[in-house]
């Protein structure tokens, strides 16, 4: 069905600006059933008569916009009616929305609504994430004091601006809206489970502390500044944006000496706000600031040979500086992170959040702590003290990915800052630089569910300005993720193992909001790579087809014409029709990550293997053989994929791949992308499969005619040979870099795991070299990871603490989705049991309840995000290889249970699928398997 209507928003709106669009109604009776239309550019959240109603959109693209449907029935009332809808300007603002009353248009965003800008957000709040996702930029400040109850319906809006109508549906850009087939979130009240610190907290002083307003994209900017310090002095230096830190023209890092009199202090930071403190209690005196700024071109940077990305070549002079902007307060992150805890008289804490040993004499004055950690009614009352500020820190059992909200009673002007975090590390708390906001409480009782979402497990809350007491009714988190039904189960006689499943899925329920992201606390961006595991666990333990295919089209529709005019009318590679799909939304990275781009097409494969709708292959195949065609024109005179200014990654390891060149895996990739897009087209009974395979076996015999090392029985990473050389050079001329020797450059050339794994997997490697990259493949079972960088590999031969026996290892959990794979593929399932206990219990043993980024990184440091689902693979394993369940036919209407079950005795599990779970239970070699109608259990035949 084709909508048509208007996006309406503040007259004179600018970027970051919030505003609330309302309009009044009037119903003389009550309809039979009430539904909402509703949509936005920048995110909105929906209120009526003063009923928070719903929040959204979906991701997706201004050229066609999703669209939330909701039964609103229960929420009109007789009489006045309001309808409020708070939206942000980020790249565009605009609001649509249409009620239909039984099944009628009642109403509609036109030029009757009324606008006006909320004045309660605060506009230089801190930007201090990348610039991924707008709504992830700022950090969330919000006055209460100045609200005026906008929402309820009899509030008189007559003094407000008339909404402008800024487009109409159909015509350019807003082509087109679209149902969200994804669904809408959940919506559960998460409360602490527990209290493990309280006490007072000490704010650093404001001197010293500074923060400069930073770019929403990629540009590293080198503010300078002359410091006078009355005396020589030893300084702590704290930091956050800051990649480099000079004084005095030498690098500083956690302390620094400033001399008596003149300090020349130079910050580079790369994207996002630069906040500095300079702990000390002399005073200090701060000259002019000036700053140089420099775009990043990050393809160029990040992956060229071994060069960082976030440093200069060299300082810029005093002379190629302008003027900076006068510093601003911190962010609220930034005051939380630093400040002092000191454990009162009636206090505690944890020992294991590393929050230092200073105590007082006196009481916070707590009543009734645990009552904040249930839904009773009962409160929770902290005493009036407007000198000392309180903190306490509430563990919320485990992650959770949504919005804080709270209801508490306290005087106008008293501060709640808010700061989630999500790991307790070896050295205590983690924080994150973000994930924080400030509420600045009006008279009385107030509730907030703040706009920004955050992934956390502890909470830190810290009041300030208490001049009247705070009477706290509930404070935690409101969880917004995808509304999955858990159907596929696995558990077994060793405790751990199945406690490993369950923080799997757990992990990949936490990173499915409106679409796949890659995890909770962080980006929470949709990466397409990650999703590919993601939704292989998705697929096999909740059965979200809609949801798949939701996200599948999303990433599609940047092939198409509408995206390029939107987006990329500039880029020639979208120009000369050379563009994958996107590897992150929403149009992120520039160059393309082509590895992630044949991991959708692999991902459009699994959607229809598991889920067997042939409607959504039709749709699908239509944007495979789109992407193949633009893949096929990066295929160079001997056969090779060289596409140049891309992001390779194969994982975060000291892999041999650059910006320029032949990336092996890349046509190793799309080798195997051609076989699914031939499989593709048999199913649906079209032509094209043969010229699909034939593309397929020349991009294998050019792998193994130029990409195998014959003295080191593998496959390298980089094809690195004369040719190369050439290609090399060509790419260094066009950058105006100065080219390496080709001896150099000929030791650049690496073997790793992964590519002779990815090799071995999509069928590249021929019956004579099997046995050399099994024995490769095998030996990543050792569990000698190495976590690294293409951007930070060192120049030359490795050493053999970045490679060693010149092998590049594995360097994050995520390879060992491909890795586990492959050794299934060889016949080893009974490797995959130990690796996981070794690898996926040391997590748990940890105190952690879901999958880390990367495994440990030192004895002092874990990983950086606790909750990422690229590392879920166990989940998919534990099913499909050791209990054994795996579709024969699409949509699982034939299908196979072979256990592999190692040292266990017994198991009992289900897999989901279009008709219904199949059951398995397998006990001392029994195997009982309970199928849906639909679905054959094909049994080997006995021996």
């Amino acid at each position: 069905m084709e909508i048509h209507g208007n996006w309406i928003f503040g007259p004179d709106s600018k970027p970051y600006d919030w505003w609330i669009l309302r309009r009044r109604f009037s119903a003389a009776k009550l309809p039979r059933k009430a539904i909402l239309r509703i949509s936005s550019l920048g995110g909105h959240t929906c209120y009526i008569n003063g009923k928070e109603i719903t929040r959204g959109p979906a991701r997706s693209f201004d050229f066609d916009k999703s669209y939330d449907t909701v039964d609103v029935t229960r929420f009109l009332q007789e009489g006045a009616n309001g309808i409020s809808v708070l939206s942000m300007h980020l790249e565009r603002g605009g609001v649509f929305a249409q009620l239909l009353l039984d099944d009628v248009l009642f109403l509609e965003t036109d030029g009757t609504w009324k606008a006006n800008r909320n004045p309660c957000f605060c506009l230089e709040a801190s930007c201090n994430s990348a610039p991924l996702e707008p709504m992830k930029r700022m950090e969330e400040q919000y006055d209460a004091r100045v609200e005026e109850g906008w929402y309820s319906s009899d509030y008189g809006d007559e003094g407000w601006a008339k909404a402008e109508i800024v487009g109409e549906i159909g015509k350019w850009p807003f082509l087109h809206l679209s149902p969200n087939e994804g669904g809408l979130l959940s919506e559960d009240l998460a409360l602490g489970k527990q209290l493990v610190a309280l006490g007072f907290a000490a704010e650093p002083t404001k001197a010293n502390r500074l923060r400069f307003q930073g770019a929403n994209r990629s540009r590293l900017d080198c503010y300078r500044v002359q410091v006078q310090a009355p005396e020589e002095e030893t300084l702590c230096l704290h930091s956050y944006g800051a990649s480099e830190i000079y004084i005095n023209g030498n690098p500083a890092s956690g302390t620094a000496r400033l001399h008596s009199g003149a300090n020349e202090l130079v910050a580079v930071n790369s994207f996002g706000d630069l906040e500095l403190w300079l702990d000390t209690e002399a005073s200090l005196n701060f000259g002019k600031w000036t700053v140089h700024r420099q775009d990043m071109d990050m393809t160029q940077c990040a992956w060229h040979a071994w060069d960082s990305c976030e440093k200069l070549a060299e300082l810029p002079g005093a002379e190629e500086t302008e003027e900076a902007a006068p510093p601003c307060d911190c962010s609220v992150a930034f005051s939380v992170e630093h400040q002092q805890f000191v454990q009162s008289a009636d206090g505690f804490a944890d020992p294991s959040l590393g929050l230092g040993a200073s105590r007082s004499q006196e009481s916070v004055g707590a009543v009734g702590l645990p009552n904040m950690l249930h839904t009773n009614h009962a409160t929770t009352w902290f005493d009036r003290d407007p000198a000392r500020d309180v903190t306490f820190i509430l563990d919320m059992g485990g992650e959770y990915l949504g919005n804080y909200t709270f209801r508490l009673r306290a005087g106008s002007g008293t501060i709640v800052d808010l700061v989630g975090f999500e790991q307790v590390g070896p050295t205590g708390i983690v924080w994150m630089h973000s994930n924080a906001m400030r509420y600045i409480c009006k008279e009385g009782w107030q509730e907030y569910t703040c706009q920004g979402t955050h992934g956390l497990r502890y909470l830190s809350v810290t009041l300030r300005n208490r001049t009247q007491p705070v009477e706290i009714e509930y404070i935690g988190v409101c969880h917004r993720a995808f509304a999955m039904e858990e159907v596929g189960t696995f558990a077994c006689d060793d405790p751990e193992v199945t406690d490993i499943f369950h923080m799997c899925v757990d992990t990949a329920k936490l990173c499915m909001q409106d679409t796949y992201i890659d995890c909770p606390g962080y980006e929470q961006v949709y990466w397409v790579g990650d999703a590919k595991i993601t939704s292989h666990v998705n697929l096999l333990c909740a059965g979200g087809y809609a949801y798949d295919q939701n996200s599948i089209r999303l990433i599609g529709k940047s092939l198409s014409p509408d995206f390029t005019a939107m987006y990329k009318a500039q880029d020639p590679r979208y120009r000369q029709e050379k563009n994958l799909v996107l590897p992150a939304y929403s149009t992120y990275v520039d160059g393309g990550l082509p590895l992630f781009a044949f991991n959708w097409v692999l991902q459009c494969w699994d959607h229809f293997w598991y889920g067997g709708s042939l409607d959504d292959l039709r749709t699908n195949y239509r944007d495979v053989a789109v992407m193949l065609e633009h893949a096929f024109r990066w295929i160079n005179d001997r056969g090779l994929v060289e596409m140049t200014d891309a992001w390779d990654l194969l994982d975060w390891g000291n892999n041999d791949v650059t910006s320029y060149g032949e990336t092996l895996a890349n046509s190793i990739c799309l080798a195997k992308c051609c076989d699914v897009a031939a499989d593709m087209a048999s199913a649906l009974g079209r032509e094209g499969q043969a010229q699909y395979r034939d593309q397929a076996r020349k991009l294998r015999e050019a792998v193994n005619r130029y990409g195998w090392n014959e003295e080191r029985s593998a496959y390298v990473d980089t094809v690195r040979d004369e040719k190369g050389y050439a290609i090399y050079t060509r790419y260094c001329r066009k950058r105006k870099w100065s080219p390496l020797p080709y001896s150099q450059y000929r030791q650049l050339e690496r073997v790793s795991r992964q590519t002779n794994t990815i090799a071995y997997l999509y069928d590249c490697v021929p019956p004579e070299r099997r046995k050399a990259v099994e024995a490769l493949i095998l030996a990543s079972a050792d569990g000698r990871y190495i976590k690294g960088s293409p951007s930070n590999r060192s120049l030359g031969r490795p050493s053999d603490q970045e490679a060693p026996h010149g092998v590049v290892e594995i360097g994050t959990p995520m390879f060992l989705y491909y890795s586990f794979a492959a050794l299934a593929k060889m016949g080893c399932v009974d490797s995959l049991l130990p690796v996981i206990k070794r690898d996926f219990g040391r997590m748990l043993r940890c105190g952690t309840k879901t999958c880390w980024e990367t495994f440990p990184i030192s004895d002092t440091e874990w990983t950086r995000s606790i909750c990422h689902a690229w590392s879920a693979s166990p989940a998919v394993y534990l099913l499909t290889e050791i209990l054994g369940v795996k579709p024969l036919e699409p949509g699982f209407t034939r299908f196979t249970v072979t256990p592999h079950p190692g040292h266990l005795q017994s198991m009992r599990g289900s897999v989901a699928t279009p008709y219904g779970p199949i059951f398995v239970i397998y006990e001392n070699g029994a195997l009982t398997v309970t199928p849906p109608a639909q679905c054959q259990w094909i049994q080997p035949p006995c021996r």
